[in-house]
């Protein structure tokens, strides 16, 4: 009887283990959401800092094989 009940207590300590590191999980993940949106904006500022004089067009020739 007393292995029966060991066994039932490190399930339930097994699922309670579980049950906290999930919620854990959830609280950290949402503060990285938060992270990572300050990230992206900051990125948009830099993009918008580039001026249009300094974009300079490009021409490309076509690669052509030659089979033989």
């Amino acid at each position: 009887m007393s292995f029966i009940r060991f066994v039932v207590f490190g399930l339930l300590f097994y699922f309670v283990f579980k049950l906290i590191k999930y919620f854990f999980a959830i609280l950290l993940s949402t503060g990285k959401k938060r992270e990572e949106v300050k990230v992206n904006t900051s990125k948009s500022n830099i993009s918008s800092k580039i001026n249009k004089d300094d974009i300079v067009e490009a021409e490309f020739e076509e690669i052509k094989n030659n089979d033989s």
